[in-house]
């Protein structure tokens, strides 16, 4: 069988899903089967592109 790879948007979006899921109070093994990626990759995933989020829109006018 190929190893599958997946681009950092795909990862991204599969691990946000995995998120939703565990706060829906899945585990988080039966979150990764769903989403047909082993745990250790979603750590791994999680190491590394978990700091992806995108930053806070700042007001363009701040008031004091």
């Amino acid at each position: 069988m190929p190893i599958k790879r997946y681009k950092a948007e795909q990862i991204v979006t599969i691990l946000r899903q995995i998120e939703v899921g565990i706060a829906n109070g899945k585990l988080t093994p039966q979150a990764c089967k769903e989403a047909e990626i082993t745990v250790q990759t979603f750590y791994r995933w999680r190491k590394e592109y978990g700091a992806c989020e995108p930053p806070f829109a700042l007001p363009d006018e701040v008031v004091m």
